[in-house]
């Protein structure tokens, strides 16, 4: 939701939906954590309702952000008729992130096997904390500079951009 939000170029509700998201997330996990001897669990359906009212208030931001065509009928319309073009994206993703983890794990378990195991999960580890380093700053950077860059790219914002770009 807060790509989509990006994407509209309505950064402050990036911002506001970001920060409530973690707000909700926190006051969940407190109120749990202080409230109840509930352990993990408790944490985990706590974490699992604020997701799901973040979901809720970003689905608010994005309607709001799309202005009044989004109250219409037709608007419902034209969700429905984009949910196939995006599920055809998302699911193999989806699929992809989920089986990405048990496949890690079988593999550290089959390095573990092999003469010298400890010292090949040792380096895979590092080599995974890496691997998980490298893609923050541009996936902290892309959600703001993209719709920046597609928009200077517009017919006749060529001119705009050169200045950005060269010295």
């Amino acid at each position: 939701l807060a790509g989509l939000l990006a994407g509209l170029e309505r950064f402050d509700l990036v911002g506001l939906f970001r920060a409530v998201h973690g707000i909700l997330s926190g006051l969940a996990l407190a109120i749990v954590l202080v409230g109840t001897s509930g352990g993990a669990m408790a944490a985990l359906w706590a974490l699992a309702a604020a997701e799901a009212l973040a979901c809720v208030l970003g689905f608010r931001l994005v309607m709001s952000a799309r202005g009044a065509r989004s109250t219409t009928r037709y608007a419902r319309a034209d969700l429905l008729m984009e949910i196939r073009p995006l599920l055809r994206v998302s699911l193999p993703a989806l699929l992809a992130s989920i089986s990405l983890q048990p496949a890690l794990w079988i593999g550290q378990v089959l390095l573990r096997r092999q003469p010298g195991g400890l010292e090949h999960v040792r380096t895979f580890a590092l080599a995974m904390r890496w691997h998980a380093i490298a893609p923050v700053v541009p996936a902290t950077m892309g959600p703001v500079l993209l719709p920046m860059l597609g928009r200077l790219r517009a017919p006749g914002r060529g001119v705009d951009a050169r200045p950005r770009f060269s010295r």
